[in-house]
């Protein structure tokens, strides 16, 4: 007969129950914090991936901002032989030369690696020093009576260090791309693999733990009743019973104990 009294917190059903949903539980966690790491990292990732296009994009823009200036310098001595062309031409050149310079005071504002940055700082100083030698090729155009190849013999090379440090700010800007991706790769794939281990562990120690469990409030006791009852077949009426429960298999030890102590009185 079962006992009507006995609290349902106490059965066997709810004890598995219990145990199986405090090992889900905790692989749950585990998960969900893997989960939240994982999803830092990507975070970390897009960040990294807007800060330096945002980088590349504008070093693009110098580049070719900086091509275009050397473009007006040809229109100047192409078209130039006239005053009024020399001189629109001219403050294009000009203007490009101060967005140049713009765009490199811009990119220092960005994170930088302070190898990227002296590179711009170089870059700057070098396309600054430009306006001067070019002003003179410009005076030079004139004073030959136009001639642009007399002209532009006097600035003759003096883009190749500005091109060469844009070439050198490049390389380094993809090199930086590089590591901190190869980083942030190195990090997430840590992140799985602690996350996947962390679950084995979870579910191992879960496993350890039920059948510990199971195998001390479930199977040792009924193992216990298998030897009670075959005690009471052998006609020994006094074998010990399970004791000090409160759940199924006392409901059973109490039963087998009626049967026994009848057994032994006919």
């Amino acid at each position: 007969m079962t006992n009507a009294n006995t609290s349902p917190f106490k059965k066997l059903k709810a004890k598995i129950l219990a145990l199986v949903t405090a090992a889900l539980l905790m692989i749950g966690i585990i998960a969900i914090i893997s989960n939240i790491m994982l999803s830092s990292q990507i975070e970390k990732y897009q960040q990294l991936i807007a800060i330096e296009n945002n980088a590349v994009a504008q070093i693009g823009a110098l580049n070719l901002q900086f091509k275009t200036q050397v473009q007006e310098w040809k229109n100047v001595l192409l078209r130039g032989h006239q005053t009024e062309d020399r001189e629109t031409y001219w403050d294009r050149f000009v203007h490009q030369h101060r967005m140049v310079q713009q765009l490199a005071t811009d990119i220092l504002s960005l994170q930088l690696t302070p190898e990227i940055e002296t590179t711009v700082r170089e870059f700057r100083q070098i396309h600054a020093s430009l306006l001067t030698k070019y002003e003179a090729g410009k005076q030079a155009f004139i004073n030959t009576n136009f001639d642009h190849k007399k002209a532009d013999s006097t600035v003759r090379g003096i883009d190749r260090a500005p091109s060469k440090a844009l070439k050198t700010l490049v390389e380094q800007i993809q090199n930086q791309l590089n590591d901190k991706n190869n980083a942030l790769e190195w990090q997430a794939n840590q992140s799985q693999w602690l996350s996947i281990l962390a679950i084995f562990i979870a579910i191992v120690v879960s496993i350890m733990f039920a059948n510990l469990y199971v195998n001390k409030t479930v199977i040792k006791p009924i193992v216990a009743l298998i030897r009670h009852l075959e005690a009471v077949a052998q006609g020994n009426f006094n074998a010990p019973v399970v004791a000090n429960r409160e759940d199924e298999i006392a409901e059973m030890s109490a039963a087998i104990q009626v049967l026994s102590d009848k057994l032994r009185d006919e």
